[in-house]
């Protein structure tokens, strides 16, 4: 290579402009054409920065977000970052579930410690959900956090108004353009010292820092300054062809990636002198940059788009074995994603068989929730023929695909793969016996929330595949994120015994299926039907068993609905004298101490449902405040509603609307709440439901009209003697009851009921300060200091008489029976 080595000019103002700006703003906006030094310039301030800093980088192409942020994480993670697995596996976050989740995450990350992320090629991401997160992080103004954008366009968000309100700093070409004195110091750099060269070039490039560089190159190429109007041209002669064969040869096979290490760029090219030669190329190359502290390489994506239309013309370049080499080394590394896009993209027979055979091991299909329009593009440019040879890995692609992406779109590829391998000869009747199996394992999605038709096709496919499938396994969420097992799958009532007693018989066909995915949900339900019917004395045993069962297969899932259990069962209980204002305490550290397990697991939906586990014992004990926001606030639009439990959150948003006395909103949603399971029935959701908009209902209408709508929830819960989700109520229900009771007071069930009723009441009574007004907790706090009811009227500017009023509604909303029992619930609230 004749060039010297690379010279940058300093630009200090530049770099200083943006350290301010980084300094003094959540989000920093630099716009210009390629070519301009964006990147340079972000470098530049990466170097001077205190700041912990991650430098991303876009790569064209219409990707969605969740592809996107897969990347982007995946890169970040590559830099050292301890959270980016988490945030990567938890997925793009697209509602208020999973942005508060990132916000809280993302504060006890950066606590203390200032950090910088740069977005490089942000023109390339073409997916507007990226804007609206960025623009939420950057209103959220997490402290000493820094979102830098370098961008060829200006991003689709309100940049005037966050740049009004102080949020972002905004730059554009102006900053970067090269002044007149700035080129010619720039050409003495390089040994040009002709002012009225100088002054050609910069009239030419009109600061445009590529077509000074360019021109540089002209010069030494040709002895004289060519005007750069053909950027391609001016790239060919003064750059491309200055180089050996040999040359050219790596930086066409390298410009697939979009950055390399020294052995990325061997493992990739073939070529172990490619390290070597990589050295001597960046040392003459700005368009080839360096960065020590990961040790790779990146190409501007100028440099990089002009090798890229060489390499599709270049017919010596072997490119299906270079892109096999390259998901060789991307399957290596476990970027899995990356693996299958290379394979993709080098079409061979070969390369195809890979992309089955990674479906054909177990996986957690994140791949496919992650870029589910991609996955599918590249499974469809797979012929039958080569299907044929893999067909355990096209139904692990089309399991993942109806499991993360929707059932109604995965169901025509399940039935066409069922005709074509039905009727293929040269598939041998193992392989169809098989395939048939892992079929029935599919169909078991389809069938979900039926556990009588689950059952049936999983002791099908048991049969048929010895007892183990290939593409089901533990690591899936038996679950679907409820805490509350049986909630999922009593369909009918007068049927929950019916379905323990298929559980206990039938749930091993698919433990065995799946590798001990759901191991101890049979003691689980066990301990749940115990607690729902009120036998309290041996739920704690069947709990345990459960616990260990499932730790043995690392089923968290199961863990966290069987402390969930337990906590309900704390609170069942009726507490020891010296023990009843532990109890809530202990019931909600049984959940509390499952974080950290939980948190390893970076499994969104576990994560999700120790959420609403909690939240759920806070709303049966009256501490509304505790509960997680995004529950207490009720985003509720997921896509499937059985990975959010189908539907028992909205159960717990609906617990904290009632605590809130929000009983409006509480009508209509409880109302709502049947037609939103769509196609899923569960009776546990329609006993909540009923007794929800009862709930609403007394405190909009009468008793009388409450009691006809709870009337429908107690018939369906009477037919399998379920008392525990009614009484979990309490005093929201208590008059409710009462008055059905008094309507027929030889009813065997309501005298069950009535006791576990009136033990909830008495539990919450004393913790619920969210039902007092302020005037009513201004007061109390007041008597609290021992002031009398005069001293209080005098102090408050009120009557006599309106304190003593405003204490008898506070002591009735405390279940309190005088001043000192009142007092006592209130400080009990304090601690």
């Amino acid at each position: 290579m004749p060039y010297s080595e690379t010279r940058i000019l300093p630009r200090e103002h530049i770099t200083q402009t943006l350290h301010n700006a980084v300094l003094n703003h959540s989000l920093v906006v630099l716009t210009a054409p390629m070519g301009y030094g964006k990147t340079t310039a972000a470098r530049a301030l990466v170097r001077q920065v205190s700041h912990r800093n991650f430098y991303i980088t876009v790569n064209p192409g219409m990707h969605g977000a969740l592809y996107l942020w897969d990347r982007m994480c995946s890169q970040v993670q590559a830099q050292g970052s301890e959270m980016a697995p988490v945030f990567r596996e938890c997925g793009f976050p697209s509602d208020t579930i999973q942005i508060q989740r990132l916000f809280d995450y993302g504060r006890k990350y950066l606590a203390g410690r200032p950090t910088l992320l740069v977005i490089d090629d942000y023109h390339f991401a073409h997916a507007p959900e990226c804007d609206n997160l960025i623009e939420l992080l950057v209103r959220e103004q997490m402290p000493g956090f820094t979102i830098m954008m370098l961008s060829r366009t200006k991003p689709a968000m309100h940049l005037d108004e966050l740049r009004i309100k102080g949020l972002a700093a905004v730059f554009d070409q102006s900053l970067l353009a090269f002044s007149q004195e700035e080129t010619r110091e720039y050409f003495q750099l390089h040994g040009v010292d002709n002012p009225d060269t100088v002054s050609k070039a910069w009239h030419y490039s009109e600061g445009w820092v590529a077509s000074l560089w360019l021109s540089l190159q002209g010069i030494r190429t040709s002895g004289a300054l060519l005007p750069v109007r053909d950027m391609d041209g001016l790239l060919e002669n003064a750059v491309f062809a200055q180089y050996s064969p040999e040359e050219r040869r790596l930086l066409l096979q390298l410009s697939i990636l979009d950055s390399f290490t020294p052995r990325q760029a061997a493992m990739v090219t073939g070529d172990a002198s490619a390290p070597l030669n990589l050295v001597r190329l960046q040392e003459g190359n700005s368009f080839l940059s360096y960065e020590p502290s990961t040790d790779s390489y990146r190409m501007h994506s100028i440099f990089r788009t002009f090798l890229h239309r060489h390499l599709e013309a270049d017919r010596e370049v072997d490119k299906a074995a270079l892109y096999f080499r390259a998901g060789e080394m991307f399957a290596a590394e476990g970027d899995v994603h990356l693996a299958l896009r290379s394979f993709a993209k080098a079409g061979s027979e070969a390369a195809q068989m890979r992309i089955l055979e990674i479906f054909s091991a177990p996986r957690d299909g994140l791949l496919v929730l992650f870029d589910p329009e991609g996955m599918a593009a590249i499974f469809r440019s797979i012929p039958w023929p080569v299907r044929f040879r893999c067909p355990i890995g096209y139904l692990g692609f089309v399991y993942h695909y109806m499991s993360r992406v929707g059932i109604a779109e995965a169901l025509p590829l399940l039935n066409e793969a069922e005709q074509r391998f039905a009727a293929e000869k040269s598939l041998s009747p193992a392989m169809k016996r098989r395939i048939q199996g892992e079929i029935a394992v599919i169909h078991g999605i389809d069938a979900f929330n039926d556990l009588f038709a689950m059952r049936d096709l999983y002791k099908k496919a048991h049969i048929l595949l010895n007892g183990r499938s290939s593409i089901s396994h533990r690591r899936l969420v038996c679950t679907f994120g409820s805490p509350h097992a049986a909630f999922l799958y009593l369909r009918n009532a007068g049927t929950y015994a019916q379905l323990l007693d298929l559980i206990q018989n039938n749930l091993h066909y698919y433990q065995d299926l799946a590798d001990g995915c759901g191991m101890g949900a049979q003691d689980l339900f066990q301990a749940e039907y115990l607690l729902e019917t009120g036998a309290l004395e041996k739920v704690e045993d069947f709990i345990m068993k459960s616990v260990y069962r499932a730790g043995t297969k690392d089923q968290t899932s199961t863990i966290i609905a069987a402390n969930f259990t337990l906590a309900r069962l704390l609170l069942a209980q009726e507490p020891e004298e010296d023990e009843s204002g532990a109890v809530a305490h202990k019931a909600l550290a049984l959940l509390r101490d499952l974080e950290p397990q939980v948190q390893r697991t970076r499994n969104p939906l576990l994560v999700n449902s120790l959420d609403m586990s909690l939240g759920y014992i806070c709303s049966v004990i009256g501490l509304v405040q505790d509960i997680p926001a995004w529950l207490r606030d009720g985003d509720l639009t997921a896509k499937r509603n059985f990975y959010q439990g189908l539907g028992f959150r909205q159960i717990v948003y609906s617990r904290a609307l009632m605590l809130q006395q929000d009983f409006l909103r509480l009508e209509i949603f409880a109302q709502d709440m049947h037609a939103s399971l769509g196609r899923y029935k569960t009776t546990f959701g329609s006993i909540h439901s009923y007794v929800l908009e009862a709930i609403a209902v007394l405190h909009q209408r009468n008793v009388k009209d409450a009691a006809q709508i709870l009337r429908k929830a107690l018939e369906l819960a009477q037919q399998d003697s379920i008392l525990m989700t009614v009484a979990e109520y309490g005093e929201h229900i208590l008059p409710i009851v009462q008055y059905i009771q008094d309507a027929a007071p030889g009813d065997p069930y309501l005298a069950s009921l009535m006791p576990f009723v009136r033990h909830y009441a008495g539990l919450t009574s004393g913790n619920r300060p969210q039902m007092l007004s302020p005037r009513e907790r201004e007061i109390l706090e007041l008597a609290a200091q021992g002031k009398t009811n005069s001293a209080i009227a005098a102090i408050l500017g009120i009557k006599l008489i309106t304190v003593g009023k405003t204490l008898t509604r506070a002591y009735k909303k405390l279940g309190a029976a005088n001043r000192v029992d009142a007092l006592q619930k209130v400080e009990k609230i304090s601690r």
